[in-house]
């Protein structure tokens, strides 16, 4: 065996990989439309979404954040949460705190049927609802404060009390609530200090299981698929950490990033890239291997945020403190699209996908400039299998396939070298990939 084989196994196997940066100059700071905090928002496409925030604000744009038009609430109370189901129908979730007219504190809910030109408004007096989602124009769940959990039929004109199982973690706060399919559900929370909990459902919300899973509360949320689902939260002691199952919440694994920070909510870009903003700390975090390792960084202009979404692998949003809504458009040149003319700011290997994969996979890569590219893949004893590519590529994101019919099941690693032909800069990284059959 080479080498450059040996060390390139013992860097992969004994270190886990290098861990790449993420694309923090990838965001950028949109002209702010308010001075409020802005806590949720909703995208329905690139271009068409809704941010909620402090005192009733709800702001609306269907050009992609270049403009923004205000949406009457009639309310002047911080708005927590929001559901847009379509260009029509919508819901959000306000604390209503006591006033000189109002002296019992709760909830409001507020709905629009018009795409939010006009929002109705219901009160819950003594009940604090932090989380909502509709499956269809009827059928929506709410949940918040002491592990209070609604169900509705009718679009929420009424509300019911499914059956949820007794739990020394019954009273803990919902924070989240997300469907994979009107009969698979879950909802988030717990308390500081005591708990993360998960609720779960898989007979359309009839009755609830109720599992303790970790230290701190969970926030948000993602579904890989109905086995996979990844939960992310944290407090201002242990800072931010995530959960995940692999068969369908039979069982969590609990994971302390070493992130200081309360992670607020979970995105992902790619299958691999996924992004989480970390609150009070004014920072957010980003994960490269689907949520395994995280790096963290300063928001652009050192705003707390509390939200993101990504609408398709070009296109996110993020929202916070004082009116900050960040765009992600990352800076590459893809070859497939020559209007794309943004100049990529690195050279970078991205991790193969599908990953576990049978029997080939797509290993895709960009290049800052023009360059002599190299990509071999070894086995673990580091016979080289496959050339894959050897030559001069342009600037811009290219891939290859990768075929392993015939191979044996196992860990490949994909090894990348790229030199530029102007300053004979020269890049070098690595993936493991895994075949399974």
């Amino acid at each position: 065996m080479s080498v450059y084989c040996k060390i390139l196994i013992l860097f992969l196997l004994g270190t886990g990989g290098s861990q790449r940066m993420c694309g923090q100059n990838q965001w950028r700071v949109l002209a702010k439309p308010t001075s409020a905090n802005l806590n949720r928002l909703q995208f329905l496409d690139s271009l068409k979404g809704w941010v909620v925030g402090d005192g009733g604000t709800i702001i609306k744009t269907v050009d992609g954040g270049r403009s923004w038009l205000f949406q009457d609430s009639q309310i002047h109370d911080n708005i927590i949460d929001l559901y847009i189901l379509n260009d029509r129908l919508g819901w959000a979730l306000a604390f209503e705190l006591p006033t000189a007219s109002t002296t019992s504190p709760g909830s409001i809910l507020l709905k629009t049927t018009n795409g939010g030109n006009e929002w109705q408004n219901t009160r819950y007096p003594g009940q604090f609802f932090r989380s909502i989602e509709f499956l269809d124009s009827l059928h929506g769940w709410m949940g918040g404060e002491y592990g209070v959990l609604l169900g509705t039929n009718d679009g929420g004109s009424s509300w019911f009390e499914p059956v949820i199982d007794s739990s020394l973690f019954s009273g803990f706060t919902i924070r989240n609530i997300k469907f994979f399919s009107p009969q698979y559900g879950y909802a988030i929370g717990g308390h500081y200090d005591i708990a993360g909990v998960v609720w779960k459902t898989t007979d359309f919300g009839q009755r609830w299981t109720i599992q303790g899973v970790d230290p701190e509360p969970l926030n948000g949320l993602w579904y890989f698929d109905s086995l996979h689902v990844m939960c992310v939260g944290g407090d201002f002691d242990f800072g931010a950490s995530t959960i995940q199952t692999t068969d369908g919440g039979e069982k969590w694994d609990y994971h302390y990033t070493g992130i200081f920070g309360e992670a607020r909510a979970i995105s992902f870009r790619t299958e691999a890239e996924a992004w989480a903003p970390l609150g009070f700390t004014r920072k957010y975090m980003c994960s490269l291997d689907s949520g395994r390792t995280w790096n963290d960084m300063y928001s652009p202009d050192s705003s707390a945020m509390y939200d993101v979404a990504f609408t398709d692998s070009r296109t996110g949003y993020m929202v916070g403190e004082r009116g900050t809504i960040l765009k992600f458009k990352p800076k590459l040149v893809d070859v497939h699209n020559p209007h794309w003319t943004d100049i990529p700011s690195n050279s970078e290997l991205y991790q193969n996908y599908p990953n576990p994969f049978n029997p080939s996979t797509i290993i895709r890569y960009i290049l800052q400039e023009r360059s002599v590219v190299t990509m071999r893949v070894f086995d673990l004893s580091g016979k080289e299998i496959k050339t894959l590519y050897d030559g001069i590529q342009s600037v811009g994101l290219h891939e290859v396939l990768f075929d392993a019919s015939g191979l044996a099941c196992g860990i490949y690693l994909c090894a990348y070298s790229s030199r530029t032909l102007s300053s004979q800069e020269t890049h070098f990284s690595a993936k493991k990939m895994l075949l399974i059959k």
